[in-house]
């Protein structure tokens, strides 16, 4: 059973359309608001659900409420980025980089190798891969031999 977002009803599988067309997104909010906002401010790190089928592991990180609101798609494993929406001041061919977000990518460097808010015996890269393969059953991955080290950015 699934919830639709706006009123939390019940959605069966046979109440959803045959194509797809009506959007049901499962997702996961990696980020604790009261404890990483320290870190993070106001931006946020989700998982999402079958986002687009197939697609590579990857995670949101997401600015909404800044001069310059964002939401980059970053892969879970080799921490590129795969794919970023439009930005203010940035040209089409750069936008899948961190060009005008040299801080912001500081700040989900520290994040991503900080102790999780629930789980401090783990790091927020860690809780990462936990999200995904909750979210995405049927395309499960695995940490890295050395998740424990410091993860930089590309």
């Amino acid at each position: 059973m699934r919830y639709h977002l706006d009123n939390f009803v019940p959605i069966h599988e046979e109440m959803l359309p045959k194509d797809r067309s009506g959007l049901l997104l499962e997702f996961a909010r990696v980020d604790d608001p009261e404890y990483d906002s320290t870190i993070l401010g106001t931006k946020e790190v989700w998982v999402y659900g079958n986002d687009r089928t197939p697609m590579s592991p990857h995670f949101h990180y997401i600015e909404r409420k800044g001069k310059h609101p964002f939401d980059i798609e970053i892969k879970i494993e080799d921490l590129e980025i795969c794919k970023s929406s439009s930005r203010k001041g940035v040209d089409k061919h750069s936008v899948s980089s961190w060009l005008n977000l040299s801080k912001e990518k500081k700040m989900l460097e520290q994040w991503l190798n900080s102790p999780n808010s629930d789980d401090p015996n783990r790091t927020n890269y860690e809780m990462l891969f936990i999200a995904w393969n909750q979210n995405n059953r049927d395309n499960k991955i695995k940490p890295p031999a050395n998740s424990q080290g410091v993860v930089k950015l590309k």
